[in-house]
């Protein structure tokens, strides 16, 4: 639809920008893969705890509604403390530093959502649920931090912010149709795993 349309307009935009350096393909390709990968996890998250993982009941009066309900309201106060890190880990840190840190980030998000996908104990699939929701955060804001330093040009940087978010949709279009047929049609951690393989083209 409007949507999609909107994407490849913008990616012709960006194709036709001979004042851009050669990255500019490579970082539209890590924004669709993060996106692919966040989609099914987004879609899938909630059916994996309800159906595979389940609640514990040693909390009497704790529904389903009230545990996701302090799972989010825990992983907002996760979040917050995780972008007041990459605040300031920007402030402090050159190139090499950020292209480590982003590389060691993903594949721990990696594992984290892997980890999620197999964990049957509620408490221990919490902590890789929290993880990967931390990490989630700070990578934009790092990655922003880095197309900072790669593109100097600032109406080409302006362009290529806009241009990211549409390769994440992207992204997030081509994967959630596919990883929510494996969920159906397999299973919901096998979605789920196949939709941590698109971390892997960014390590």
């Amino acid at each position: 639809g409007k949507r999609f349309h909107r994407v490849l307009g913008n990616l012709t935009m960006v194709r036709n920008l001979k004042r851009a350096n050669g990255l500019i393909g490579i970082i539209i390709l890590i924004a669709f893969f993060y996106g692919f990968a966040s989609e099914g996890y987004d879609r899938l998250w909630t059916a994996q705890v309800i159906r595979n993982i389940g609640f514990p009941s040693f909390i009497p009066g704790m529904t389903d509604v009230l545990w996701f309900g302090a799972i989010t309201f825990v992983s907002k106060l996760i979040s917050l403390g995780s972008v007041s890190w990459a605040q300031r880990y920007l402030k402090h840190n050159r190139e090499a530093a950020l292209v480590n840190c982003l590389w060691f980030i993903t594949g721990i998000l990696f594992l984290s959502v892997v980890g999620f996908a197999w964990s049957h104990h509620f408490f221990l699939a919490l902590v890789f649920l929290w993880i990967a929701r931390a990490i989630r955060v700070v990578i934009q804001p790092l990655f922003n931090g880095w197309i900072n330093l790669q593109i100097k040009d600032s109406s080409i940087r302006a362009t290529m912010f806009s241009v990211l978010s549409q390769g994440n949709a992207l992204g997030e279009i081509f994967g959630g149709p596919g990883v929510g047929w494996i969920g159906r049609a397999i299973s919901i951690p096998s979605a789920l795993m196949t939709s941590s393989l698109f971390l892997i083209p960014n390590l």
